[in-house]
């Protein structure tokens, strides 16, 4: 679980265009990657929070995108 809560603090610090229903999206596809990477891989148990960031940071940012997040140029 904190591999995504990691995730949504990058896109809370580090982009403009995030969302709500991105940073929702990022987070649930996280964790269910996180679940299936943990039952039907055999890798390390110490690249879990690092998978868990990577994953909601860039889905998160792709769906807030696709889902029009804030127009950055707009202040």
């Amino acid at each position: 679980i904190l591999g995504p809560l990691g995730g949504i603090v990058c896109l809370a610090i580090f982009t403009r265009r995030s969302n709500s229903m991105g940073v929702l999206t990022g987070a649930i596809v996280a964790v269910v990657t996180l679940l299936l990477v943990k039952y039907l891989t055999d890798i390390s148990h110490l690249l879990y929070s690092v998978l868990g960031v990577v994953t909601c940071f860039c889905v998160g940012y792709l769906a807030s995108v696709v889902t029009g997040g804030p127009d950055p140029e707009v202040e």
